[in-house]
């Protein structure tokens, strides 16, 4: 039986150069440590995002509920390199910026583990029928907030070590702020009936000085910036 399945029955639990001159091979020393500078500062910034990615996934992992604020500039890398820290855990995942199949590309991309991840896709249908999959929920619209809320749910009660929701500052698209605070206020009331689980809500940082984040951010346990 396909997890889908199980969800909706309610059975899971819990050039090179060639001259001499001294010139020469002086100026090429130089492009040498020029590009031996570059690699070394890239490294330290691979290193940098690494660290600060750490720290994140540790201070979500002693925390209930997390708002995520992830840098708008380079908003879609960074919450997939996020969420590779987490693929050893199980997590459903609430995608209003990309379709399943989108999504599943992105994540083989980043060799992210997708046996431990449970979609619930609020863009496919807008665009087509989608086929049915057994690691999938659709969702009619990002609009449908009833469909989106009670998808959710199914998310947080069905055992998962996890719920992403992707992203908030998506949902003000379709939704006024406070129409998304008590959305969000509703799946965290549900989220806290149930000690062992995380939620982790994604928001952009362009948002971060929106009515919206101010509402949420007195919901949530706690505020990492990525």
């Amino acid at each position: 039986m396909g997890l889908l399945q199980k969800i909706k029955q309610g059975r899971i639990k819990s050039g090179k150069t060639t001259s001499k001159k001294p010139v020469l091979k002086k100026s090429s020393s130089k492009n040498k440590s020029s590009s031996n500078k570059s690699k070394s500062t890239k490294v330290k910034a691979r290193s940098a995002l690494k660290g600060r990615l750490g720290r994140s996934v540790g201070q979500i992992n002693s925390n209930n509920v997390t708002l995520v604020v992830v840098p708008n500039n380079n908003y879609n890398s960074s919450v997939l390199n996020f969420v590779k820290k987490l693929d050893k855990k199980s997590f459903g995942y609430v995608s209003v910026n990309k379709g399943y199949s989108a999504l599943i590309e992105s994540f083989k991309n980043k060799k992210i583990n997708l046996k431990n991840f449970f979609f619930v896709d609020c863009v496919t249908k807008t665009i087509t029928e989608p086929k049915k999959v057994d690691n999938c929920i659709y969702v009619s619209s990002p609009k449908a907030l009833t469909e989106l809320s009670l998808a959710t749910t199914k998310l947080i009660m069905a055992g998962f070590d996890g719920v992403i929701f992707d992203s908030l500052s998506t949902m003000l698209i379709y939704h006024k702020p406070k129409e998304i605070s008590r959305f969000v206020h509703s799946i965290i009331n549900k989220t806290r009936e149930n000690t062992n689980l995380h939620l982790i809500l994604t928001l952009s940082s362009k948002d971060q000085d929106s009515e919206l984040f101010k509402e949420v951010e007195v919901f949530v346990d706690q505020v990492v910036e990525l």
